[in-house]
């Protein structure tokens, strides 16, 4: 074999596995978007657990007493824009099946607006506590209340809990 031929065999399995590189990013960029897509096609106000776990006309202090495990109230407004955002994480989360290890209650605070309150306040006692701002997502194990507000928290928090 000369030299044009070895060349020309090189050449050749250079543009095969060119061709077959390509080939493998575009599958895995089309299964990639189809994954997002159904990603992004949870609707959480449909899920049956969310309708399942809403929560209207309770006290602050009802819900700071629902279980004696721990469980999550993530209080929510339709028209805020962080709240869309956090609400798919809040649908995977509901989704993959994680609310076997800390449930979560949905409370709509235009719904219940003696949640709500103009001024942060430091107290978490629920005779107390209003919300201020949405999203927020309160983690409550038996007298342990955390508070965290907007969707980078909630994604946060959701993560945590995943990965234990």
């Amino acid at each position: 074999m000369n030299k044009k031929e070895k060349l020309l065999i090189i050449v050749c399995v250079a543009i095969l596995s060119l061709n077959f590189s390509a080939t493998i990013f575009l599958v895995y960029r089309e299964l990639k978007r189809d994954a997002v897509d159904d990603y992004q096609q949870l609707n959480l106000y449909e899920m049956d657990y969310f309708l399942e776990n809403s929560l209207t006309e309770l006290s602050m202090y009802q819900l700071f007493t629902l279980s004696d495990s721990e469980y999550m109230l993530y209080f929510y407004a339709d028209d805020c824009s962080s709240c869309q955002i956090a609400e798919e994480y809040v649908a995977a989360y509901v989704d993959y099946g994680f609310t076997d290890r800390v449930p979560i209650y949905f409370i709509n605070v235009e719904e219940n607006e003696e949640l709500l309150a103009l001024e942060e306040s430091d107290s978490l006692n629920p005779e107390e506590f209003k919300v201020v701002y949405t999203p927020t997502l309160l983690v409550i194990n038996n007298a342990n209340v955390e508070y965290y507000t907007g969707s980078n928290s909630v994604y946060d928090v959701l993560d945590k809990i995943v990965r234990r």
